[in-house]
């Protein structure tokens, strides 16, 4: 199983936060989206990564490795320039890249055209 960044940064936001509703709210996605993304990650022997007694939750240790992991891997693939809970400092744009067909690229995107009946600036 692939795991994409969008399912690590959703993890580590929710284990942030230690709730999968504040993670959610924090996203601006929904909590089940929240919830079945977690349970991806959890699939398999083993892979547990928060422990739910009640309606409390804390990571396990497999969680709380994963957690600093995902931290040092989004702050290494998006430059700093995203965290799961600040916004970008710079427009992400796609781009042609190799056989993948497309990347994230953290440079600059081009200044956008004035609309027809809009002022210059």
């Amino acid at each position: 199983m692939g795991i994409t960044l969008r399912q690590i940064e959703i993890f580590v936001t929710a284990a942030e936060h230690l709730h999968l509703g504040r993670a959610a709210e924090a996203l601006h996605i929904s909590r089940p989206t929240v919830s079945q993304e977690v349970s991806r990650l959890e699939r398999g022997p083993g892979r547990a990564l928060f422990d739910r007694p009640g309606r409390s939750a804390s990571l396990t240790p497999n969680g709380d490795a994963m957690a600093v992991e995902g931290r040092m891997l989004l702050s290494r693939t998006t430059g700093g320039v995203l965290t799961p809970t600040t916004k970008p400092r710079a427009p992400l744009r796609l781009t042609p890249s190799g056989s993948a067909g497309h990347a994230l690229s953290t440079a600059p995107a081009p200044p956008r055209r004035p609309r027809l009946g809009q002022a210059r600036g």
